[in-house]
């Protein structure tokens, strides 16, 4: 898989003022990398949602990813 994506995943904010982070980023996209791509965007979407917490989306998220 490559993945291409905006800085918008990594720094959403929590209702903490929390950004999510590369370390989680990646640690997402190294335990999904195999599954089906509508597989991968359900769960890369959880991860988002259960981080925000209700908060509102801040910026731009663009995330596109490419089976090699």
């Amino acid at each position: 898989m490559l993945y291409l994506a905006t800085d918008g995943f990594i720094d959403q904010n929590n209702a903490s003022r929390k950004k999510l982070g590369v370390g989680i980023f990646k640690y997402t996209l190294q335990s999904v990398f195999n599954k089906k791509l509508s597989t991968q965007l359900q769960y890369l979407e959880g991860v988002l949602d259960a981080h925000q917490g209700g908060v509102e989306q801040r910026d731009d998220i663009t995330l596109l990813g490419i089976r090699l």
